[in-house]
């Protein structure tokens, strides 16, 4: 089964973005859902992860969190950034747009206006 993009796209091993984050990087450059990754042109999906980079970049820090419904509750691991890993990350984003000669799009990728994606 081939990597689809919405996976490609998620950047880092130990967090997972939410799908709307996803869904503006794709849709900065017009790439469709559900497609494989490496069916897509390779500029485009340069760029569109570069912008996830760029939200990786854009991460706090965050205790864990503990979810309780009913008689069941979840907790979710803490997560830890260093500003070197942020530096790296930006690195990363500013080197695939270097590759390609582009400029940061006007996507307002890191901009969260609902946290509760993030409990």
């Amino acid at each position: 089964m081939a990597l689809l993009i919405e996976d490609y796209l998620q950047v880092l091993p130990n967090y997972t973005f939410p799908d709307r984050i996803i869904q503006k990087a794709m849709g900065a450059y017009d790439i469709a859902e559900h497609t494989p990754a490496f069916s897509i042109d390779e500029r485009s999906r340069d760029l569109a992860e570069a912008i996830m980079w760029d939200a990786a970049a854009g991460i706090v820090n965050g205790g864990a969190q503990r979810k309780q419904i009913g008689n069941r509750s979840i907790t979710t691991a803490a997560l830890q950034t260093s500003q070197q890993d942020r530096a790296a990350w930006q690195a990363k984003a500013k080197a695939l747009r270097a590759k390609w000669n582009a400029e940061v799009p006007t996507v307002e990728i890191l901009q969260i206006s609902d946290f509760t994606e993030l409990w």
